[in-house]
């Protein structure tokens, strides 16, 4: 399985440094690093366009901000290499969600048409026992 899954995301690595990011040896860091580049590889071929990654506003943080026709989605990304301390999207729990909201709000209020709509989504991806990713959306 591991062989698989290194085959599988190969082209996670890190410049330079020849490192698997889904590899054992990696930090919950690079973990999640590697994830929202997947999740976002995964939402541009579902059709949406990218618009921003890692935004920051503030202390807050939106991981992926993407377009769906006319609606803004803002995408919560979690990633776990298995299911023993529960499943990824779990961990978004009501303060997280409050967080997101006024994040996304404020995005919102910043950057968008006021014809436009928004929407949260999660993209929660699980490595082990298989490779899994499910996207949420209208999460909450």
């Amino acid at each position: 399985m591991k062989r698989f899954i290194s085959k599988f995301f190969s082209y996670f690595r890190v410049l330079g440094k020849g490192k698997n990011l889904f590899s054992d040896s990696s930090t919950p860091l690079d973990l999640g690093k590697a994830g929202e580049l997947e999740a976002e590889r995964y939402l541009t071929r579902a059709g949406l366009h990218i618009i921003e990654r890692n935004k920051r506003l503030g202390n807050l943080e939106i991981d992926l901000v993407a377009q769906d026709e006319n609606e803004i989605v803002f995408v919560e990304v979690k990633t776990r290499r298995n299911n023993r301390w529960g499943f990824p999207e779990s961990n978004v729990d009501y303060k997280k969600q409050r967080a997101l909201k006024r994040a996304g709000k404020y995005y919102f209020l910043k950057n968008c048409s006021p014809t436009q709509t928004y929407r949260f989504d999660i993209v929660a991806i699980t490595l082990e026992p298989e490779v899994s990713i499910e996207w949420i959306k209208n999460a909450f």
